[in-house]
């Protein structure tokens, strides 16, 4: 069963994914995502608990729509498996985290 985190998750993707289906619209500019200048800043929150983790997700690529100055739409694709965990030392876990969040568990 899928944890509360992780339906959440799960669903802003979902809703960021099909909302933000790139379209070309009469007069509409696309800008493509530089991913070698993109990152993801993430804050996972426990359920439970008032801790936290922060960290950064690269991104594999992306496209903005936009016209009169209003982003219209886009998209963006995360690439899951560059996943950081910049709050915990390595000695402390940090990759056994990053290992977690990569997982289907």
């Amino acid at each position: 069963m899928k944890s509360l985190f992780q339906k959440g998750f799960l669903l802003f993707f979902l809703v960021l994914t099909s909302t933000l289906f790139s379209f070309k619209l009469k007069g509409a500019t696309a800008y493509k995502v530089d991913i070698h200048r993109s990152v993801l800043n993430w804050i996972g929150y426990y359920v439970f608990s008032f801790s936290e983790h922060n960290g950064t997700i690269d991104l594999s690529g992306g496209e903005i729509m936009v016209e009169d100055q209003q982003i219209i739409s886009g998209y963006f694709d995360i690439d899951m498996k560059t996943i950081k965990d910049l709050d915990i030392s390595p000695d402390d876990g940090a990759k056994d985290l990053e290992n977690h969040l990569m997982s289907e568990d």
